[in-house]
Order: C-alpha cells, then structure tokens, then sequence
C-alpha cells in the first residue's frame, strides 16, 4: 500500500492504515517537511521515535516482513530513499540523512546513535551474484550482507558503502 503523508493528514492517514486496514505502524513522525510516500505491507512493521523529521519527497518503504526504526530527534532530509525489504533497518537516535541518500536494506542496515549520512550517499545491502552468465531480471540472482554502521560516525557525500561493510565508532568516511 502505498500513502502520501503530510502535516495534516499524517494522524488520520496512519490511524486508517492501522486500525482499519490493520497495518503495523507505531508512531507519527514529528514533522514531515512537504509530503514524503510511505509504502508498507501488511506482512512489514515501520516504527517513528518521537521528534523524528522527514523532509519533502522521501519514499519510506517495508516490504516482504520488513522493519523499519527510526529513532529519537532524526531528521532526514529530502529526496531520501529507505527501503527495508526482508530485513531490518535500523537508524538510531540524533542521526541525520542527507540530501538524495538512498538506504537499500534488503541485507540490512544498522546505523548507530550521533552519526550523519551527507548528502547523496548510497548504502547497498545486496548485489547480483553473477557467474559469468548473462544477467536479465528473470534469472539474477542476489548476495544479500547486512551494513553496520557506529555511534558517531561521519560519512561524507557521495559515498557509497558497499554490502557487508562495518564502519566503527568515532570515524569519518571520505569519498
């Protein structure tokens, strides 16, 4: 299902999703800046910490017993993409995303307290397994490896962290 959320009608829309439709949605995002599109299925769970913030144009979406937490005083920031698609995304609390990041869970992704996400950085949680054959939609094959990303961590624009990646605590990430 997919559901346009604003300032206005984000209690009633989430309110309808859970009680009528009887989807999983735990919270209200403080403020959404604009409007952002949430898509969840009834399978998947999204969670909103008090005081989190979502900016003009981002997708959220938990498909396929997906679950999505996003935790206390985090602001993500426009034209962001998270997915969490048979797995877990976790953000942490004080975290900020930047502008056009994209957050592909599909392996997971864990993303520690006091940490920003620059502009445009895209994190990837699979990648095609490829044997040498010719890959099309139909026969692709995925490696899928969860990201963990500590507490008070920096990563600059446009980076972008490739699956099963591990950044420890207290680092900054360049390009």
């Amino acid at each position: 299902m997919k559901v346009i959320l604003n300032n206005r009608n984000k209690f009633f829309k989430i309110w309808f999703l859970n009680k009528i439709l009887n989807y999983d949605i735990i919270g209200f995002p403080s403020l959404i800046s604009g409007s952002m599109e949430l898509i969840i299925d009834k399978t998947s769970k999204v969670f909103f910490s008090k005081n989190s913030i979502i900016s003009n144009g981002c997708e959220l979406r938990s498909n396929n017993n997906g679950y999505l937490h996003i935790g206390i005083n985090t602001k993500i920031d426009n034209n962001v993409r998270i997915i969490s698609n048979n797995s877990k995304v976790l953000i942490g609390n004080n975290v900020k995303i930047g502008i056009g990041s994209i957050l592909n869970g599909g392996g997971g992704i864990t993303i520690g307290d006091n940490t920003s996400l620059y502009g445009y950085v895209y994190i990837l949680t699979s990648t095609h397994l490829d044997r040498g054959k010719k890959n099309t939609s139909l026969n692709t094959k995925y490696i899928h490896k969860n990201v963990i990303i500590g507490n008070n961590v920096i990563i600059k624009p446009f980076c972008i962290i490739d699956p099963g990646k591990k950044i420890k605590s207290n680092y900054t990430l360049n390009r």
